[in-house]
């Protein structure tokens, strides 16, 4: 019996490929509208929100200061891993890439799980 033919991955950060433990936490000084914070997340994360940045053509430093704006309260690294779990589950839902003017739904639905983490405590539903 031949193997089933492989499906096509689904979007999101690429695999890595360096040996690294993908939970360590990282420490990383991003600038968020003129002031410098430091966020300490999982290698796994920071590569979600890299590649979401790389995706809307937009540093990772950007991109995380339309999460803090968005931010209803809370901590602003759950609201980063918030974000990554959000748009990353509706960009692999996409099945068009082609680029359209505006927000792409990934980010609008991302931005909008922020939010509403951040109005309910940071704890979600």
């Amino acid at each position: 019996m031949a193997d089933p033919p492989a499906s096509d991955p689904p979007p999101g950060p690429p695999p890595d490929s360096s040996g690294r433990d993908p939970w360590h936490h990282r420490r990383r000084d991003l600038t968020l509208d003129g002031r410098t914070v430091t966020v300490a997340l999982e290698t796994a994360v920071w590569d979600a929100l890299d590649a979401a940045a790389r995706d809307g053509d937009r540093t990772t430093d950007a991109l995380a200061a339309l999460v803090d704006r968005a931010r209803g309260g809370g901590d602003l690294a759950t609201a980063l891993s918030v974000f990554a779990v959000a748009y990353w589950r509706v960009r692999s839902r996409e099945g068009d890439r082609t680029p359209r003017p505006g927000p792409s739904p990934a980010l609008t639905a991302g931005l909008a799980a922020v939010a509403e983490a951040g109005h309910d405590g940071g704890g979600g539903r």
